[in-house]
């Protein structure tokens, strides 16, 4: 610490210090980190977990605390007829222009076969937005992959491409002090021009190809424009990783889960709507103080208690058209998941084909390589010993610069097809292997 900060104090005046520069597992935490969409997924499970609550809340007691004051008029009187020879009764209140009431009711519905349904739905739900959040993420993380990616190619192409093009165009000034001289050929400064000018369209092409993926990253990043990246294609192409035979089954993809938990929602959905013909049993009581009570004008405490049955006998066909309703969106669901899971096995099929083809790529591209520097060098000797010509040497060095890229081409290939497969599977970054050989 103390060396970096003397070394920052001597510093030169006016020198800027160099922007960190970013690696992948930094770029996708960032891009997580603040991620609307993955904000907007966190929310939908906190609403799958709310409604939840909900459901679980029926089991319990329900406690109600109120107050009224109500004016009426007329008032309710007690009036008896005289009767003959007896005494004589006058009229007696017992009612008022007010009534007041203050009381607390408690209810328990004991008997309802329909609410464990409702929460075993509930309870899918949550699982389904989890899944749902879970795809989200692997998602974006594929999507600042790629973008990381394709930076780093263009990065690699304009690098070669850059160097390629220093030496070509000293090959050509050197091809025209050759034609002045009367030692070389309009042939091999026209091959010399040519490789010029395609590294230069090579050059531009990538730079546009940087360019563009730079913006993309950093729109993903939240940021105005990307860092400098770290990292190799090479590397995170992971060429030497191990088979996935250890992978788990497709029913544990996010997608998959996702509408495998729907469809178990909507299978207790029907069922709990079956079981709403059954009776249900809800106990209640009430205590408070009223005004008038008990026909007098006083006020007092009431109590009052109650058993509640209600059946729906019939409904004309309502329930079991719910019924029928959830049982055909379960099997909907269930296909949906079927089909989604045989599609991510056509696609990990379609995966591991272009990470194969990108492995043979960069095996040839690499022999390629070494066989067209060898041509370099014998050209180059047939020329010095005046037995071969410049076309051979301005050939090779053409195909060279092609070996180069195509080298790259095939990393980034590879590193794609890595990105592919950790979509298919859910993940936002490899398994980590641990100590007992497992994955984590």
């Amino acid at each position: 610490m103390r060396a970096a900060l003397v070394a920052l104090l001597l510093a030169p005046a006016g020198v800027a210090l160099a922007a960190p520069s970013l690696t992948l597992d930094q770029a996708v935490a960032q891009a997580m980190a603040r991620a609307p969409e993955l904000r907007a997924a966190a929310l939908a499970r906190a609403e799958a977990e709310a409604r939840l609550a909900q459901t679980q809340t029926a089991a319990w007691p329900r406690a109600v605390a109120e107050a009224s004051y109500t004016p009426h008029w007329p008032i309710n009187e007690i009036r008896l007829p005289p009767t003959p020879g007896g005494p004589t009764l006058t009229p007696r209140a017992v009612d008022d222009v007010h009534r007041y009431q203050v009381n607390l009711s408690v209810s328990e519905r004991l008997v309802d076969l329909s609410r464990g349904g409702r929460e075993a739905a509930a309870r899918e739900g949550v699982r389904q937005s989890e899944a749902a959040g879970e795809l989200a993420a692997a998602r974006l993380a594929f999507a600042v992959r790629v973008a990381f990616y394709g930076a780093l190619f263009a990065r690699d192409v304009c690098r070669i491409a850059g160097e390629s093009l220093a030496q070509a165009r000293r090959e050509a000034q050197r091809a025209e002090l050759r034609l002045a001289a009367g030692a070389g050929t309009q042939v091999g400064l026209a091959q010399a021009r040519v490789r010029v000018a395609e590294l230069e369209a090579e050059l531009r092409r990538a730079e546009v190809q940087q360019a563009r993926q730079r913006r993309v990253l950093a729109s993903l990043l939240g940021l105005d424009a990307a860092p400098p990246l770290s990292g190799a294609l090479e590397l995170l192409a992971r060429l030497g990783s191990p088979a996935r035979s250890g992978e788990p089954g497709l029913e544990a993809t996010p997608p998959v889960r996702q509408l495998r938990a729907a469809q178990r929602a909507a299978a207790h959905t029907a069922r709990s709507q079956a079981r709403t013909f059954v009776p249900t049993l809800s106990l209640a009581a009430t205590a408070g103080l009223r005004y008038p009570r008990a026909l007098a004008l006083e006020f007092g405490p009431v109590l009052e208690g109650a058993a509640v049955l209600s059946w729906e006998a019939f409904d004309s066909g309502l329930r079991r058209a719910r019924v029928r309703e959830g049982e055909a969106q379960a099997l909907r669901l269930g296909a949906q998941a079927e089909a989604t899971a045989r599609e991510l096995e056509r696609e990990l099929i379609e995966v591991e084909a272009r990470a194969a083809s990108a492995s043979a790529d960069l095996v040839s591209a690499r022999e390629t390589l070494r066989q067209n520097e060898v041509y370099l060098r014998v050209a180059r000797a047939a020329v010095e010993a005046g037995t071969g010509t410049e076309l051979d040497v301005h050939q090779a060095q053409l195909a060279l610069d092609r070996a180069r890229i195509a080298i790259q081409r095939a990393l980034l290939d590879a590193a794609l097809a890595e990105a592919q497969r950790l979509l298919v599977w859910g993940r936002t970054r490899p398994p980590v292997a641990d100590e007992a050989g497992g994955k984590r």
